[in-house]
This record gives C-alpha cells, structure tokens and sequence, in this order.
C-alpha cells in the first residue's frame, strides 16, 4: 500500500524479497504431496518486471519456471489501479505488460486480481477481455468505502458483459476482504478465519467446491 506503509523503492524491494522467499519454498516443498505443495500469487506485475530485470540469469530462470508449472501465479494488471480516473485508452496501458509478458515466455495471463479498491468502471471489462483475461478477482476491504458490495455480491461470481455485449469477464467478489487478518497473523487467526467463513457459506448453501 505504498504512501501508507513505505516508499515505492522499500516496497519495489519487499515485492523482491517475496518472491525469492517463495522460490525456496517451493523448492523446499516440492517432495511434498501435490496439494501440500508451496505455491505463490503475484498481485500486479510491477515488482515482477523489476525482479526480472535486475535479477541473475539464474534467477530469472527459477522464476519462469516456477511460473510455467503453475507454482507462481501471475495476475494481468500491472498495479491496483483506479479504473474510474482512466480513459479506455489508458486502462489498455494496464494490461500492457502483460501482453508483453505473454508474447515473450509464451505463458498466458488470463485473471485479473485488485485488492482494497472496490468499485472499477465498465470499460475495463474490454480492456481485459482485448487483452486475453478471461477472469477478474476483487478482494475490497471489509468495512471502509465499500457500500454494500459484499452483502449484494461476495461470493456470487457472475459473468460481466461489456457495454457492446461482445466482450464478458467471469467476476467474482471474495466475500472475506483481503483486510480479514489485519489484526493478525495467518498463522494466530487462520484456523478460526477460515473456519466461520466456512461455516458461513454453508450456511448460505454456497454451491461452488473452490
């Protein structure tokens, strides 16, 4: 959350420090059953494309291949940004690393993930679609500037169509907002969590095995 928590070079920097710590965790784990197995998410390509251009050849290797088996995931957009301050022109720009990305490694980036931002405008949906995204995640905060977007639509994926009716987006709103461990570590609060949100979508009669 950079301004909150740091500058854009101390965060450029933990974004670094991610990925090498999920490297050798994945190769610490990789004898592990399948499931048990270490896999990480890359949010947004920004510190991706920085790790690739000031890392080793080594590394970089690591990395592709980590991303090539699906060890790391890669999502399209190159940052969290605010699609209601772009123009259609600009929001292609937000994909554009991606498609790069793409066309280099011949891997394809087809979800699209933004954090703490909940509310995007419906040009992005082709911007995406343009750029070979198939599936658009949003994990707005839980409480703060978010209307009733996780009453009317957390976990009640639908497919988004574009203002053409040409383009569409499976989108889906995580009902637990990123910001459910703030007060914790995963490791403290993670059983309790992760528990009531079970217990929730049960309730709810949630129909989805994911």
């Amino acid at each position: 959350d950079i301004g909150y928590t740091d500058l854009q070079p101390e965060v450029e920097r933990k974004q670094w420090r991610n990925i090498d710590e999920a490297l050798r965790l994945i190769e610490a784990t990789r004898s592990y059953p399948p499931d048990a197995r270490f896999r990480w998410n890359i949010e947004v390509l920004w510190p991706l494309e920085s790790y690739l251009q000031r890392s080793s050849p080594e590394k970089r290797a690591s990395l592709i291949d980590a991303i090539r088996s699906g060890n790391i995931g890669v999502n399209a957009l190159y940052g969290n940004e605010l699609t209601g301050l772009a123009t259609a022109v600009e929001m292609s720009h937000f994909v554009e690393y991606a498609r790069e990305f793409s066309h280099k490694f011949a891997i394809p980036i087809t979800t699209a993930l933004v954090s703490d931002i909940p509310g995007f405008t419906w040009g992005i949906v082709p911007a995406l679609v343009q750029s070979g995204v198939k599936y658009f995640a949003s994990g707005p905060n839980s409480s703060d500037r978010i209307g009733e977007v996780l009453q009317q639509w957390g976990d009640k994926p639908f497919y988004w169509t574009s203002q053409s009716g040409s383009e569409r987006v499976l989108f889906w709103v995580a009902g637990a907002g990123y910001s459910s461990f703030h007060e914790g570590t995963l490791a403290k609060l993670g059983d309790e969590k992760i528990m009531k949100l079970m217990r929730r979508l049960d309730d709810a009669h949630y129909p989805y095995e994911i």
